[in-house]
């Protein structure tokens, strides 16, 4: 029985700090939500980080209709990359955000979101960043104030023309 007692204490304790270890990363992913969140839109508004929502875990306190649902994914994703340098990331480090402006959002929320997700990643990590972070769109990219990025042309008519060079299966 002692014995039994004993190994139920030591799982207790283990259990004990799993929890606080999990509080502590909910925590900092809530906060990396948020501090993008007033970054992004302002000081009124915030963002948070519920990992139990499995339909809307990242979210903004503004109603803003179907703009604003495509911006909490995108928001979502950006607090992942940004975290991903992180040790206890699991996130590997690469997103593809397919034509995220398409329909839903405006072009300046647009606009702003990119110019914040580039100005964040480099005063984060400077010019070596520890993920990739690829946009697609059939509108212009804003223009970048440093070196460093990338802007390909794109032609699905032609496998030269694709993202990879090749038609994915």
């Amino acid at each position: 029985c002692v014995q039994i007692k004993q190994e139920i204490d030591r799982v207790q304790v283990e259990i004990a700090k799993l929890q606080i270890e999990k509080s502590t990363r909910e925590k900092q992913l809530s906060d990396i939500t948020d501090s993008v969140a007033r970054e992004l839109l302002s000081d009124d508004a915030y963002g948070s980080f519920d990992p139990r929502d499995e339909s809307r875990p990242f979210r903004l306190s503004i109603r803003g209709g179907e703009a604003y649902r495509v911006l909490e994914v995108l928001l979502g994703d950006l607090t992942c990359l940004l975290d991903s340098g992180s040790g206890d990331s699991a996130f590997p480090g690469f997103a593809i955000h397919d034509c995220p402006r398409e329909a839903d959002m405006s072009s300046g929320l647009y606009e702003n979101f990119l110019l914040l997700a580039e100005r964040l990643q480099r005063e984060r990590y400077g010019e070596n960043p520890p993920f990739q972070y690829i946009v697609t769109t059939t509108t212009p990219p804003p223009v970048f104030p440093v070196d460093g990025y990338m802007r390909l042309e794109l032609d699905p008519s032609k496998d030269d023309g694709l993202l990879f060079k090749q038609r994915l299966r």
